[in-house]
């Protein structure tokens, strides 16, 4: 991450210096001047004390947000940009999970910068290109940013269905599994330009397999083959792979919402239930099984005894 930074403070100075080396040290010098004035001021808008925030932190942390929002902006309203600028934008908005990173990196309140320090480097900086809108202050670039940037928190009404959309629940409620007799699923999901799809089915997963049981549906239907010795393990598997991992689009929200509401309803609901507290295992059927008898047999013996 510090060398994406490092990377984004170059391509600001360079953007007001032609890429000159001298100007560039001129106007590097003149940021760490400014935050060397404002440096004690900036801790003093932080809740804690921080002892470690200096004129250094501050010129690159602030630069790159600066360079951030700036790139953004030409990203979303500038007709052309020349290779170099397309190279350093790719550093972060080309990935859906860099850039998630970013943003949420950003909001952070131990990683926010206060307002007057980016507002003294944007004078000095961004305030200077050339070629920019003027009538474009601070406060756009932060609004332009932040009101387009994707947020993750569509999906936890989603996910926070997980545990009642389990396989081994669908399974109890009459939900048929089949498997897929297509084209392989890296073959046919997995290359350039839609990662997302593959990711997505990593989350479905995840959301599905929760327990060994589940990976036992989903080994009964012939969807999956496990080789890793334990159903445990293969759940684990599923559970850990999407940590730290964020989807840009989750594909498959349509079919997960579908049967989780399948799940809810009254007669599925029931059925599975009664599977899972009856008959998931031989001996809870013994106990039914036995307990219905000696229910039939108390019946039987209260209608003969109430007609003698």
């Amino acid at each position: 991450m510090q060398d994406i930074k490092m990377s984004y403070v170059n391509s600001l100075l360079g953007r007001m210096t032609n890429g000159s080396e001298v100007s560039k040290f001129t106007v590097l010098e003149e940021c760490v001047e400014a935050m060397k004035l404002l440096v004690e001021d900036a801790k003093k808008c932080y809740t804690e004390k921080v002892d470690n925030l200096n004129e250094e932190m501050l010129v690159v942390d602030g630069c790159f947000i600066l360079e951030l929002l700036y790139s953004y902006y030409l990203l979303t309203h500038s007709k052309e940009k020349t290779n170099e600028e397309s190279k350093i934008s790719h550093l972060v908005f080309s990935s859906s999970l860099m850039l998630n990173t970013v943003l949420q990196d950003l909001l952070l309140l131990e990683n926010q910068l206060p307002f007057c320090v980016l507002e003294k480097l944007f004078h000095i900086t961004v305030d200077k290109i050339l070629d920019r809108p003027h009538n474009y202050f601070l406060f756009d670039y932060v609004v332009s940013y932040f009101s387009n940037m994707p947020m993750s928190l569509e999906g936890e009404s989603t996910t926070s269905n997980a545990t009642n959309c389990c396989l081994s629940n669908l399974d109890y409620a009459g939900v048929k599994f089949v498997a897929d007799t297509g084209q392989d699923l890296f073959q046919g999901q997995c290359f350039p330009g839609v990662s997302c799809y593959f990711t997505s089915y990593a989350f479905l997963m995840d959301m599905l397999v929760n327990s060994a049981k589940d990976v036992e549906v989903l080994q009964k239907a012939g969807i999956i083959e496990n080789y890793l010795g334990a159903d445990q393990d293969a759940s684990d598997l599923f559970n850990n792979l999407c940590k730290e991992v964020f989807v840009d689009e989750f594909f498959f929200t349509d079919t997960f919402n579908q049967a989780t509401e399948y799940s809810k309803r009254c007669w599925p609901a029931t059925r599975a239930h009664v599977r899972r507290k009856y008959f998931a295992t031989p001996w809870t059927f013994i106990a039914f099984c036995v307990g219905l008898i000696a229910f039939g047999l108390s019946i039987t013996q209260f209608v003969r005894s109430f007609f003698t």
